[in-house]
């Protein structure tokens, strides 16, 4: 009997190596698993971030873009531009890229006496661009081209 029990306390030692080497592998595959997850974690937050900044950009630039609009058109309302002056035209410094044009047409048929008070309406269309990025944006209003050439300021120009 002293023989076996001999034998179980050389194997004791065994089986605790066996138990250690699997602890571990354990932990080490639990160590893989948390770096694959942090960085899948790191990925979904870096395209958010990317998304939101490129918003961000969008946002700007047609902010930008609709404030040229504005005012290319408050020039041709007040008359400082001519609707001649059809472009495509670069705006000065410091608004390099950025190039303005505009497109009118008649609005309205002068069928009655309504109509042709109405036939000095022009629907004018401002397309602001910004090349390096290929940025369009467009601003379409209807002027008095009879109010607009004499420097006085039409009242109803705007619509909805």
């Amino acid at each position: 009997m002293k023989n076996s029990g001999a034998r179980f306390r050389k194997a004791g030692p065994l089986r605790r190596r066996v138990g250690n080497s699997a602890r571990a592998g354990s932990v080490l595959l639990e160590v893989v698993l948390a770096i694959v997850l942090f960085a899948a974690a790191a990925v979904v937050v870096g395209m958010g971030l990317k998304a939101s900044m490129d918003g961000t950009e969008r946002l700007r630039l047609s902010t930008h873009a609709g404030n040229l609009a504005v005012t290319v058109m408050s020039e041709l309302q007040m008359g400082l531009r001519s609707l001649a002056d059809s472009g495509p035209e670069a705006f000065g410094p410091p608004f390099e890229g950025w190039v303005w044009e505009v497109a009118a047409l008649p609005w309205g048929e002068a069928e009655s006496t309504v109509a042709a008070s109405a036939a000095t309406l022009m629907q004018v269309e401002v397309t602001v661009r910004y090349e390096p990025e290929g940025f369009v944006h467009r601003l379409a209003q209807v002027i008095d081209v009879q109010a607009a050439r004499s420097g006085q300021a039409a009242p109803t120009s705007l619509l909805p």
